[in-house]
This record gives C-alpha cells, structure tokens and sequence, in this order.
C-alpha cells in the first residue's frame, strides 16, 4: 500500500491485514505517526519504504509510481501473488480462502471484487453498480494479481489508474472489501464522489445509502473499533488536493445509482 499523514487509519488497515505473509508499506514522506502506528500495528513481517520526494506519488505520477512498486513489492517478498490495498480500506481475512481457491486455476491472474464505501455499519454510499465477466459488483476493483499484471492510465491528469478486467479476471460480490474515507465520523474531504460536495451533511448522503447487504465480518467490525476517530480534527487540504478540479467530477458510469434513482 501507498500512505501518506494516514495516522488515523493506517494502524486498523495494518491489523486487518494480518492473514498476509507480509507487507510492504511506501511511505510518500508523511509528517505524522503514519510509519509508528504501522510498525506497532503489524503482526507479521513489514517492509516500509520511506519516499524522499517532496512533490507527493500523485503529483510525480500515480500510475507509474504504482507499477514501479508493484515490480518492487513481488521482487523484495518474493512473492506469487500480491494484495493491493490503499490506507483507508480495510479487507476482511475470509478472502484469504476466495484468494487460494481462484489462484489454484494457474490460468487466473486477477481477482476484483465489490467495495463497500461504509458510511456506518449498517449502511453504505451506492455508486456504479455494474456487471463484469457475469457477475453483478459494486464499484468494482481488482485487488489481488499475479506479477504479469500492472495498472493503466485513469484520467488524463493520472489519477484513478486501473487495473483493466479481462477474460482471465474471477469477479466476486461479497463481504470481503470496505472503505472508510466516506464513513460518518471521518475528518477527511470528500475528493472523488462528485454527486457528493466536500463535506456532505447526513441529509445531502442519505439519498445515496443503502443498507449492506452482508453484516459485517467480525474481524472488520474489530478494526473499525479500533479507529480513535477523535484523534483528528477536520481536515481541510487533501493529499489529493493537487487533482480536486478533475476528481470530483466522475464519469456518468461511475456516478449512477440505482436506476430506481432515476426519474
């Protein structure tokens, strides 16, 4: 995963990955307790790699940031697969026995699943519902790879890199994958909703919430607890405040809702 100033949440991000072999952490020259509270949070072996530049992945170039630790990560753990997170996801260990399962088919060389973007823990903020390779997701997102996989370009200005979906793609809907930058009690700005201004009030989200359509799984529910969320006061500037112009305005495939939305 990439972090940067993620004090707040990276420390449950960390925990909630204890199921992996490993970890690797780049650092984008955070000023807070991010490097801390990860290496205090970890159960099993972290590598931190601790960026020196002073103009942030996303002003450098995310894309080719991304792919360059992607080669990084699998050559350092040596690794057969890799589980991409960002520091403000969390993803729940019973993907472990999904992962195993679809990496046994040597031909699979990717696994994309639903995110949950988690306002409590009863409801959620709905956005692009889809279907790939037959399978109905939520905002899908491939995060699992094997190493002939890399990310490709999202937008012109080089956020939003991807993982493109193909044929060789196991898609899976389930309790597996939740966000928390849009939860009720985070400081952070909205940056990407763009149906959603910078810090919605309950009634401006509470057209877009639907109920999760899986409880949550214990060991999230523990890392969502484990969150001080009065730690951090509202924040004001965002690490991702040199693309806000252009992120906050999402495509229509992105942006729909349910069609029931629709009049």
């Amino acid at each position: 995963m990439m972090a940067k100033n993620a004090e707040l949440f990276i420390g449950p991000v960390i925990r909630c990955l204890s199921w992996t072999d490993g970890i690797y952490l780049y650092d984008d020259n955070s000023n807070d307790h991010t490097i801390k509270n990860a290496q205090d949070s970890t159960r099993v072996p972290l590598i931190v790699e601790s960026g020196r530049n002073k103009k942030s992945v996303f002003e450098r170039g995310e894309m080719e940031i991304r792919n360059h630790l992607v080669c990084q990560v699998f050559k350092k753990l040596n690794c057969d697969l890799l589980v991409l997170v960002d520091s403000d996801e969390l993803l729940s260990r019973n993907i472990k026995t999904v992962i195993l399962q679809t990496f046994s088919d040597p031909k699979i060389d990717s696994l994309c699943f639903s995110i949950w973007h988690l306002y409590n823990k009863k409801k959620y903020i709905h956005f692009w519902e889809t279907h790939m390779n037959g399978t109905y997701l939520i905002d899908p997102h491939i995060r699992v790879i094997r190493k002939s996989r890399r990310y490709e370009m999202g937008y012109p200005d080089g956020s939003h890199p991807f993982i493109r979906t193909t044929d060789l793609t196991r898609c899976i809907h389930g309790p597996y994958h939740y966000h928390l930058k849009y939860y009720h009690k985070s400081p952070y700005p909205n940056y990407s909703l763009g149906f959603l201004p910078e810090y919605p009030t309950p009634k401006q989200v509470k057209p877009y919430l639907r109920n999760l359509s899986f409880p949550i799984p214990a060991d999230v529910r523990r890392c969502i607890d484990m969150v001080d969320w009065s730690s951090i006061s509202r924040m004001e500037t965002s690490y991702y405040a040199s693309y806000k112009s252009t992120r906050t305005t999402l495509t229509s495939r992105e942006a729909s809702i349910h069609p029931r939305d629709k009049k």
